[in-house]
């Protein structure tokens, strides 16, 4: 009895291997490049093999297509999540998550790279935060829940950022003698500190050098260089806040101020 042995053909998502007969292990095998292979080329092959062969490639081709649109889609929904208008924080939460308010993130930074321009970050119970950079018009609200930083800088200078406005309400910023401003408005339009404390800094409690900054309800003290320095182009106006036990209470000029207290500054 005569028994016909096909050759075999073994094949990745581009790489045709052809096996004679018999041959020991497809590293022996003549590569075929997809590149290569002609009508002539594959009528060398059995039909049945042939058939396999263009059959499995074409599912191939489609299943790479596939997660390829895949990808493409999740990365279209991370977009999408990094882009949320409003985002939380909790001493509970993790950069990790996606900042909704049953996800929160953890510090004020990883909460800011996820929230839109014009968006919001909202605390959902007291603990430190952290220190961030602000670049896009954005409102930080720890209302009601002690929400501690240890230092916010204001630098917004993207293009499509036409507003460049942020608001910071509810907030105590501790320095714990770091040698940083508390508050640093280096480039925005308006800048809105609200129902605040700003405690401990050995640079300025807030340094304004752009913009127009408004400060109501709010206590600066114990800083050791200056509670409030205004310089540069930065315009500030303050109403019902408290200027205490700094270094300093106030170096350059006051554009509005209504119900000031000054006290225990050494100068």
């Amino acid at each position: 009895m005569v028994t016909t042995v096909f050759p075999t053909i073994y094949y990745s998502l581009f790489t045709i291997y052809y096996l004679p007969a018999h041959s020991l292990a497809p590293s022996q095998a003549p590569r075929i490049e997809w590149a290569t292979v002609t009508v002539h080329t594959l009528s060398n092959f059995h039909p049945l093999r042939r058939l396999l062969m263009t059959t499995v490639h074409s599912t191939l081709r489609l299943c790479f297509i596939a997660v390829i649109l895949m990808t493409l889609v999740t990365a279209g929904a991370a977009l999408v999540q990094a882009q949320a208008t409003r985002t939380w924080v909790s001493p509970q939460g993790d950069d990790v998550n996606p900042c909704q308010r049953t996800n929160p993130c953890k510090t004020f930074a990883g909460a800011l790279s996820k929230t839109a321009m014009g968006g919001e970050v909202d605390v959902l119970a007291p603990g430190n935060f952290g220190a961030a950079t602000i670049n896009r018009s954005v409102i930080i609200d720890g209302t009601g829940s002690l929400a501690s930083s240890s230092g916010l800088t204001i630098n917004i200078t993207q293009p499509t950022d036409a507003a460049k406005t942020v608001i910071l309400r509810g907030l105590s910023l501790s320095g714990g003698g770091i040698s940083v401003n508390g508050i640093d408005v280096l480039a925005a339009n308006r800048v809105s500190i609200e129902n605040s404390v700003i405690d401990g800094f050995t640079a300025a409690g807030v340094h304004v050098a752009a913009g127009q900054v408004f400060i109501s309800n709010t206590t600066i003290r114990n800083n050791g260089d200056v509670g409030l320095a205004v310089e540069g182009t930065g315009q500030c106006g303050i109403e019902d806040v408290n200027i205490v036990f700094n270094n300093t209470a106030v170096v350059g000029s006051i554009t509005k101020f209504n119900n000031i207290v000054l006290f225990g500054n050494k100068k």
